[in-house]
């Protein structure tokens, strides 16, 4: 039985992914001590963007490039900030640099540009240098947890010309889509670019599953939170944030891509009712949209790039003259 056919995680992945919660929350306490309040977001960008290539069968040099490229762009979108000019720059510039990685390990680099979109669309919290070295830390301490769990997973190249188109087209879309939240002003835009990167995969029939999951999963976990937001205490709310996160991991561990989806939304929408109940349906809707959005994009993106990328390789490789795979 294979871990997608399950449909409830076992005890094993309940396990792991509870001490996976503790690890990174060690993370971010040790973010806050170094940095206060706003060194939270730095860290857990980081986190998110290492936590790709962090399991995979790849040597030390190709993990520390990933940091390096993790506190680099970090670094920059804080100089640059909510700038709608500079931050698309380096936003596209950062998809572009993912493309080596792409091409010797798979679609283990899709939400590195979140970081620096995310923290320039936030007005570049703590400045370059903090923010970098923050980046670096939550990256190399996901790099350490997994590590100590003895999560392992093998690496899936991708065939340079697919890797490249892939590249480019994120890199592109990435930006207008910053470009486009700035301009707008719209609050919590940048989810929209969330959205964009983590479905846009180099493998385009994945994305089509993925687009599917993501605009279904989020409105499930979006009305399940505003109900409990509703009906619970604030500090219980709280609580729910936290074992949603725990659930999320534990589903992802068993690859239910909507079940995931719901509560990775439960928790960040029950995270911002506990801080301000008055914003739960704000909350909740922008993410339902934005996430929507950006998932619809990257999927005509993939349609129209992509797949026409994958066809030509497949053609090329029937008539006797093989694609590089890197």
């Amino acid at each position: 039985m294979t871990a997608r056919s399950l449909r409830r995680p076992p005890a094993k992945a309940w396990t792991l992914a509870i001490v996976a919660t503790l690890g990174i929350g060690a993370i971010l306490a040790g973010a806050a001590m170094l940095a206060g309040a706003d060194g939270l977001v730095p860290a857990l960008l980081g986190v998110v963007g290492m936590v790709g290539l962090a399991p995979r069968e790849a040597p030390m040099p190709a993990k520390a490039g990933m940091v390096a490229l993790l506190a680099v762009s970090g670094g920059a979108a804080a100089a640059v900030g909510a700038d709608a000019a500079l931050l698309p720059l380096v936003v596209g510039a950062t998809a572009l640099a993912t493309i080596p990685f792409t091409i010797r390990y798979g679609a283990v680099a899709l939400a590195v540009p979140v970081l620096p979109a995310v923290i320039g669309a936030l007005g570049g919290q703590g400045g370059p240098w903090s923010t970098a070295l923050l980046a670096a830390f939550g990256a190399l301490g996901v790099a350490v947890v997994v590590r100590l769990i003895g999560l392992k997973a093998p690496a899936t190249p991708v065939k340079v010309p697919v890797a490249w188109g892939h590249g480019i087209v994120l890199a592109l879309l990435a930006a207008v889509a910053v470009a486009v939240v700035l301009w707008q002003e719209w609050g919590h835009g940048y989810w929209m670019v969330i959205g964009l990167c983590v479905v846009l995969s180099p493998e385009h029939l994945k994305v089509r599953a993925e687009t599917g999951a993501r605009v279904v999963g989020t409105a499930i976990g979006a009305v399940v939170a505003i109900g409990l937001a509703v009906v619970l205490p604030h500090w219980l709310v709280l609580v729910v944030a936290g074992v949603a996160m725990v659930a999320a991991l534990a589903y992802a561990a068993i690859d239910r891509r909507v079940e995931l989806i719901a509560l990775q939304t439960i928790t960040v929408v029950s995270a911002g009712a506990a801080a301000d109940p008055d914003t739960t349906w704000e909350i909740a809707l922008a993410r339902v949209v934005a996430i929507g959005a950006g998932a619809v994009v990257a999927l005509i993106g993939a349609e129209l790039v992509v797949a026409g990328l994958e066809r030509r390789v497949e053609e090329s490789e029937q008539n006797g003259a093989p694609a590089s795979d890197g």
